[in-house]
């Protein structure tokens, strides 16, 4: 019976399983079909094909759905029905607007919904990924329709509409090799063409050709007159007003013989005849579809004849010809401002077009300077280049450079590396004209090898300072990464080895580190930090492009990294990873033994060349990689310290790793430690580090304050440790850097505490006025004033402590102590609990005595309530207060007088305020307040 029971439980499970795991499938199939109803009958209602999507399946894809319900094998073969189905509908429906448009054309409401049925048979062509849902002939179906999709919208009208299309949809279009992109367009998307053709119907198409086919014969019969001599302006006048374009035929023909005859009319006697040449070839310009080309005929029919580029700017021909390239580039705005006025962007394009024709030189040139004044103009700049790619590679005889190489060597020749905004305009500007889209849209303007030789290692070979710091900001930004453009760069595998078009990887790496290297050790850490940028991001890009070294290539690094300090190569080893074959990472055994045995065959040991103990290599250690690669410290903590150090002063522990950590930083470079802030917040929560407190009273607001300053509580100390131990060493300075580094992190913290809260008070004030319950949220039920408040009064006597320290309070300790008594006089206007009263007071110097009385009073009391003796009060005599509260004595022992007198006057009550309160002056503020309240019971009036 035993046997038989556990059978059957056995099998109630499994059927129990199986049930519980279809449920959520025929959930989503369940979805499917009532789209599939949708579909058929009321998809109208929907404004948009993502709205009816969202409406069916929320924010999944009807792919995901799919998916989810074609797991279930007793669901395929329905699964694989609707699909189907799907498609079988969307094609009917799709197929009607197709040839109601070819017809007779479609109405604004029938486009709009054409629209919308594109973007569901966008989500159901995507479908074709699903495995084993469609087979060849649906996908052959889907491809067709697709197909014809895309000829239907070369010939739609309503331009706006288009742009309700999913952008996925758009990319595989433009994709597709039946887009004739010899057309310069304004924008990459082809759905937002100006190009006038692209939503004309066939009857207008017909009228196009007759047009072409007339101003054809019109241009023609201008040429005879011209080289008979004759010729009528007002005709040639009329002729370039018009705004058309010419069919690719008749504007292949007009160029061709244009370009044949080109020297007979440029070199006649009469220069009206030279000009009325100019007016023509104007006209073919922009009047053909493939403008590129006609341009580089043109400088090609110069380079052969004359051996040098037209430069019609700078002859009779066109006398104000450089009045027209100033007032082009002055009419540039930014890459948005562009992209909102179609209007005026079409005319700067057809402008330079004709400019970069007839002197492309000068408008190269003025348009790259005005680029390096004007970073807005950068991003609509690198778009005209980009029309015209035959000006890219455009060379002049004069310069083994392109014409736009030539033109950025000049800038920078000019440029003054001393001033750190022209050094940034530089870097940004060539590196903008190096990179393009990952998806091959568009190209680059110049070649990312050609400016690495040019610019890169002529600076490298200077040893200027300035110019370094431009090489290698220029090289950070040719290997970016993660974004949606990148700089196409080729390296070479193999030390020594490489090819003329490839960047030698290995031999930059080794100078990178050598680099590193000599900077540290001069104290140039501004060169020291670009540098370790620089390589940390060649790692990234070569993982990026998937490049493997050779491996005695990779050999030889990681013995050149064995001569740098380990977590440097802990460090060049993360960065790189399969690029040097995924070597283990060495790291010191105080990081080792905290690892559990699941993670330690990562890692390899090694020795460090300082004395520690246990938990003083365990700290030192991640707060050295830190500094380097804080990702790496901050995961390596992720995997679990299986065996946490233990030490009885790990507060204090830490604050000495954190000074000789830091001792090679000056206070100009305080920046560098940052990383220092995160790791500590990770520490003291991983071991549970304490804060000696004396408190009169404890509730969740106060232990939720004190608890979230312990980071800023160890950085203190440590700021302080240092300034004790270099008072007897005094080649270091790590004590102004940890000094200005921890009124930083302060003041930012504070900062963005007190902002939380206001957002949070302003909230529960418009739900009160629009009458809306709150619902407590985590931060009320603590009490978020008396949260900040107790934030604010416990980082006030820390922060006054360090006046103590220094021999003059430094600027940074003036603006932190500013802060955090201008936001405790805040807390004065209002009414509060007693959470001044209850601040702990534990934070303090131990050669400083502080004393703290309540008022004198009798009706105070403690926490104000009645009744209280008077042999229970007092007064501070220290700080000669009467009724005052803890931080006006904290101010009045600030250790400058000045800022004494100024922290004092925040935090003091005027003298009108303190007449109002009459007798009743109490030493906390909670007790004026308790008074108060009773005043206002016995007098409601007032």
């Amino acid at each position: 019976r035993l046997r038989t029971g556990r059978h059957w439980l056995i099998v109630s499970l499994q059927i129990y399983s199986k049930m519980s795991l279809t449920s959520y499938e025929e959930k989503r199939l369940q979805e499917i079909r009532n789209f599939e109803e949708c579909l058929q009958d009321g998809f109208e209602l929907y404004t948009t094909g993502k709205s009816a999507i969202e409406y069916h399946f929320g924010s999944k894809k009807l792919k995901q759905v799919f998916e989810a319900a074609f797991d279930a094998d007793e669901l395929k073969n329905e699964c694989i029905d609707l699909a189907d189905r799907l498609l079988f509908i969307i094609e009917r429906y799709i197929g009607k607007h197709i040839k109601k448009q070819l017809e007779k054309g479609l109405t604004k409401e029938e486009a709009k919904l054409f629209v919308r049925r594109i973007g569901v048979f966008w989500q159901i062509y995507e479908l074709e990924n699903v495995d084993g849902l469609m087979g060849d002939e649906m996908k052959s179906r889907m491809h067709i329709l697709l197909s014809d999709i895309d000829q239907s919208l070369l010939h739609f009208r309503d331009k706006t509409e288009l742009k309700n299309l999913p952008s996925d949809l758009i990319s595989s279009l433009e994709s597709m090799s039946i887009y004739d992109r010899t057309s310069p367009t304004l924008q990459m998307s082809r759905m937002h063409q100006n190009d006038s053709d692209i939503y004309k119907t066939e009857w207008e198409d017909d009228q196009e050709e007759t047009m072409s086919t007339e101003i054809t014969d019109r241009v023609n019969t201008m040429l005879d007159d011209l080289l008979k001599g004759t010729y009528s302006m007002v005709e040639l006048v009329k002729l370039n007003d018009l705004d058309c374009l010419l069919k690719s035929s008749d504007s292949t023909a007009l160029s061709k013989r244009l370009l044949s005859i080109w020297w007979s009319l440029i070199e006649s006697k009469d220069l009206k005849v030279q000009e009325a040449a100019l007016r023509l070839i104007r006209f073919v310009l922009l009047s053909s579809r493939g403008k590129d080309e006609f341009v580089h005929l043109f400088h090609q029919l110069y380079l052969e004849k004359e051996k040098r580029l037209p430069s019609f700017t700078l002859t009779p021909l066109l006398p104000d010809g450089t009045k027209v390239i100033t007032s082009l580039i002055n009419s540039m705005r930014s890459h948005d401002e562009m992209q909102r006025d179609e209007e005026k962007a079409t005319l700067i394009y057809r402008q330079f077009h004709w400019l970069a024709m007839v002197s492309p030189a000068e408008i190269v040139s003025s348009l790259l300077q005005r680029c390096f004044t004007d970073k807005r103009i950068v991003a609509p700049s690198v778009k005209l280049l980009c029309s015209l790619p035959s000006l890219c590679l455009l060379c002049s005889p004069s310069s083994s450079n392109g014409l736009i190489m030539s033109s950025l060597v000049s800038i920078a020749r000019s440029a003054d590396y001393s001033i750190t905004e022209e050094r940034e305009a530089l870097v940004y500007l060539i590196a903008s004209l190096t990179r393009h889209k990952k998806n091959g849209c568009d190209r680059p303007v110049v070649n990312a090898q050609r400016v690495f030789k040019t610019f890169v290692t002529d600076s490298i070979a200077s040893r200027n300072e300035d110019k370094l710091s431009v090489a290698l900001s220029l090289l950070v930004r040719l290997f970016s990464t993660g974004e949606t453009k990148h700089s196409v760069i080729h390296f070479s595998t193999k030390l020594g080895e490489k090819n003329e078009d490839e960047m030698d990887g290995p031999d930059l790496l080794l100078f990178l580190l050598d680099l590193m290297g000599k900077t540290e050790q001069d104290g140039n850490m501004t060169i020291f930090e670009l540098t370790k940028k620089t390589v940390k991001q060649f790692g990234s890009k070569l993982r990026e492009d998937g490049v493997v070294w050779d491996g005695e290539t990779c050999a030889f690094i990681l013995n050149r990294l064995s001569s740098h300090q380990w977590f440097v190569k802990v460090a060049v080893t993360q960065w790189f990873g399969s690029v040097l074959g995924d070597p283990l990472r060495q790291i010191p055994s105080g990081l080792l033994a905290c690892l559990s045995a699941e993670h330690t065959h990562l890692f390899d040991q090694i020795v460090v060349p300082f004395d520690f103990s246990p938990v003083d290599c365990f700290l030192r250690s991640l707060y050295e990689v830190s500094i380097w690669d804080l990702p790496f410290a901050l995961s390596f903590l992720d995997m679990g310290v299986a065996v946490p150090p233990l030490d009885d002063n790990m507060a204090d522990k830490l604050s000495i790793a954190i000074v000789d950590v830091s001792s090679p930083f000056r206070a100009s470079n305080w920046q560098f430690l940052l990383p220092f802030l995160p790791l500590t917040q990770r520490l003291v929560n991983l071991l549970d580090v304490t804060i000696d407190c004396r408190l009169e009273r404890i509730n969740g607001a106060i232990y939720h304050s004190i608890h979230n300053q312990r980071a800023l509580n160890i950085l203190a100390r440590a700021t302080k440790l240092a300034f004790l131990t270099n008072e007897e060493d005094e080649g270091r300075d790590n004590h102004w850097a940890l000094l200005q580094f921890f009124c930083s992190v302060a003041k930012s913290y504070i900062d963005g505490e007190m902002e939380s809260w206001k957002k949070f008070q302003k909230m529960k004030a418009k739900d009160a006025f629009n009458g809306t319950r709150w619902c407590d949220s985590g931060m009320e039920k603590v009490s978020s004033t008396e949260y900040v408040l107790t934030q604010c009064a416990t980082l006030f006597p820390l922060t006054v402590s360090l006046t103590h320290i220094v021999p003059k309070v430094p600027p940074c300790l003036q603006v932190l102590l500013s802060t955090i008594s201008g936001y405790l006089s805040e807390f004065y206007s209002r009414p509060l609990l007693s959470s001044l009263d209850s601040a702990p007071t534990g934070s303090v110097p131990d050669t400083t005595v502080y004393a703290y009385a309540r008022g004198t009073n009798p009706a105070a009391g403690d926490y104000g309530n009645r009744g209280a003796k008077k042999e229970h009060c007092a007064t501070n005599q220290l700080f000669d207060l009467s009724g005052r509260d803890r931080s006006i004595g904290a101010a009045r022992a600030i250790n400058d007088t000045t800022m004494s007198t100024m922290i004092e006057n925040k935090l003091t009550w005027r003298e009108e305020e303190k007449k109002k309160e009459g007798e009743g002056a109490y030493g906390g503020h909670s007790n004026t307040n308790n008074s108060n309240k009773r005043r206002n019971k016995n007098g409601r009036k007032k």
